[in-house]
């Protein structure tokens, strides 16, 4: 067994942030990380794990079942119907004790977790202020594919500080509840909050000076999905990349972190390594997510890269299985890139066009890697980072 196989089978399961599962993986990697670190330290943060069974509704004496949020309240209770379709509905709604069917425009996109640091439109706080303040019952959203994953149907709601029970359904079963409207239903949302706590790890590699370099990974996975693709991959060419550098001296100083509840509402273990870097200076930042899908190549965006951009364009070229790429913004790269701080980041070739539409679903699993290209990518990336360490 290669020691790409062992981390294969050690990592790519089902790791919810907080969860027993995830805190393996976590001790998993750690141990992984002191052969080939100098040092590899773990921050502690609050978080929750999410339980949830058979959720439904009752329309005419007939149960249909629907799915509990992630992370919502639950709730077992009656109430009227009443139904939004767009903000301009949702604003002039008198909602208080009510269920509220939510679909249309105002069910397209889901909503940003309240106070999400990175991410958090005026529209999605003035949408999540307005049921908060109404205090309807429940809330039950009608949605379709999924843009941003393979979902289908998808969560409207994923916060676990949002506090309207909340449940999601096909949107196609619309018309069977506007036709009900007015009248008194039975819903179940059978959804559980846990609080726990998880641990962000970040192993450096001490270089000839205190600047460093961040590579960084999310390892965590949502409900109900390997994330092998989504960011299993990611996370093990993370590992080797700390594994082939091993006994080879940098110039700046090197942190690999596998970011731990990039598929959390809250964000925490990112939040965590942030605090930490407060009064260090980062010259370069390197993230990893969703490569290594089928054959395809890794692409390579780059932001506020300048004078370097030609080095690093030509060092791409030299590896098969990397290209440049157009600018990608849903990572865990952007906190940095918005801070005006070199950064490249890594995402399969076409994601948008096939690989988005495995992740968050069963379908992303061990079948879908390639140890090869792994081990290919891992090498290609070694290559690159070195090369951005000599600048």
């Amino acid at each position: 067994m290669t020691q790409l196989t062992k981390h294969i089978e050690a990592i790519i399961k089902e790791r919810a942030c907080g969860s027993e599962a995830n805190n393996e993986v976590v001790h998993y990697i750690k141990q992984q990380m002191e052969k080939t670190s100098d040092f590899v330290e773990s921050f502690p943060f609050d978080c929750m794990i999410w339980k949830k069974e058979y959720s439904f509704v009752n329309l005419d004496g007939e149960k249909l079942e629907i799915l509990a949020s992630p992370f919502s309240k639950g709730v077992h209770t009656t109430g009227k119907l009443c139904s939004v379709s767009t903000i301009e509905e949702l604003r002039n709604c008198d909602m208080k004790d009510c269920i509220v069917l939510v679909y249309g425009d105002l069910a397209k996109n889901p909503i940003s977790a309240k106070d999400y640091p990175f991410y958090y439109p005026d529209e999605h706080k003035e949408i999540n202020d307005i049921f908060e303040s109404r205090k309807p019952k429940a809330i039950l959203a009608f949605t379709g594919q999924a843009s941003n994953c393979g979902l289908h149907p998808f969560p409207l709601f994923e916060d676990g500080n949002f506090e309207i029970p909340s449940a999601y359904i096909e949107e196609s079963k619309v018309s069977l509840f506007l036709s009900h409207l007015n009248e008194f239903i039975e819903i179940a949302i059978n959804s559980q909050r846990l609080p726990t706590t998880s641990s962000q790890l970040v192993a450096t590699k001490k270089g000839n000076k205190e600047d460093l370099i961040v590579v960084c990974a999310h390892m965590d996975s949502k409900d109900d999905t390997d994330g092998a693709i989504d960011n299993g991959s990611g996370t093990l060419v993370l590992l080797r990349m700390l594994e082939l550098l091993d006994g080879i001296l940098t110039s700046h100083t090197i942190q690999f972190v596998p970011y731990n509840s990039e598929e959390a509402y809250h964000a925490g273990g990112e939040l965590a390594h942030l605090g930490q870097l407060k009064d260090k200076k980062v010259a370069y930042v390197l993230n990893i997510d969703t490569p290594c899908f089928k054959k395809r190549k890794s692409e390579i965006s780059l932001f506020n890269i300048d004078s370097q951009s030609k080095m690093i364009t030509d060092v791409v070229s030299k590896e098969k299985q990397l290209c440049i790429g157009e600018p990608w913004y849903a990572g865990d790269h952007m906190p940095f890139a918005m801070q005006g701080i070199p950064t490249l980041a890594v995402i399969v070739e076409g994601f948008n066009n096939e690989g988005v539409f495995y992740t968050h679903t069963k379908r992303d699993n061990k079948e879908l890697l390639d140890d090869k290209i792994i081990e290919e990518v891992s090498t290609s990336l070694v290559n690159l980072l070195l090369a951005i360490d000599s600048l």
